[in-house]
Parts: C-alpha cells; structure tokens; sequence
C-alpha cells in the first residue's frame, strides 16, 4: 500500500510543491495525512491575461480575492488526497487529512509549523459525492460538511 501511494502522490502536479507524510492504522483500515501547504504569502498577487494583439495585460488582484484562493487551495489540496487515499486502497474506510504551513514566529524568528485545517472523513461520507460532476463540487463546502476543523488565520 505505501510504494502504491507514494506513486500515486508523487504523480500529483501541485501547483506549489506539496508533501504529504502519512501513517497507516495498525489494523491498516485507516490513515492520518499530514500536508504540507503553501503558506498564504506564496499566492500569486498578480495574474496576467493575454490579449489579442500579442501583449500580455497583468492585473493586481485583491487581497480578499487571493484570501479565497489561498483557502481554496488549502481544501482542495486536502480534498485531493483524500480522494486519491480513497479510490487507490479499498481497504482503507476513514482517514484523517491535516494541513500545515511553514510560517516564521515574528516574535522569535523560528520556523513553525502550525496547522490550519483538520477533517476525518469516512468512506461512505466521500462515497455520497457524485465525482461525475466533479466541476459541481466545492471542496469548501464537502469538507466543512464533514466536521473540518479551520484556523486560517
């Protein structure tokens, strides 16, 4: 199960490098993910669009625009693997996702590691979302409906 996962996981394009460290129960039919997040200051503050004489338009983005992004990649990320646990190891009926960023202490200049968002989620509570329609879901929503736990700030 572990060389199938770290496969799979590897194979993942992240949008900002991501590592995923994680456990298996001892009666292997559970796991605890942790995840290493991009920390809110690595979301682009700009984006760029092109334009139809071959020039390129770049434009500013809000501070609350990037807030929303930084918490959908946040859900998302953990969303995705909790997905991906799921549909490669059968045996495997609950599992506990945690996020992480890196963030340094302004108070004392040290590296920590505080985590933001924590959710258990069971095989049969993923097994009611319609992937079918995956561009209809809100990683949001279907994690918080499952009980996460959120400090973002």
């Amino acid at each position: 199960m572990e060389k199938a996962l770290d496969y799979v996981l590897s194979g993942i394009a992240w949008p900002k490098e991501t590592i995923v460290a994680y456990q298996f129960t001892c009666d292997a039919a559970g796991i605890a993910l942790d995840v290493d997040l991009p920390d809110e200051g690595d979301t682009p503050r700009r984006t760029v669009e092109a334009k139809g004489n071959g020039k390129l338009s770049f434009k500013t983005r809000s501070d609350a625009q990037m807030r929303r992004d930084f918490v959908g990649l946040c859900y998302g990320s953990l969303f995705r693997v909790v997905g991906e646990v799921f549909a490669l190891l059968p045996a495997i009926n609950r599992c506990l996702v945690s996020g992480y960023v890196q963030r340094n202490d302004p108070a004392t200049g040290r590296l920590e590691e505080p985590y933001i968002l924590s959710v258990v989620v069971r095989r049969e509570d993923l097994d009611l979302v319609d992937f079918a329609r995956i561009e209809h879901i809100d990683p949001v929503g279907a994690l918080n409906s499952l009980g996460a736990r959120v400090d973002l700030d």
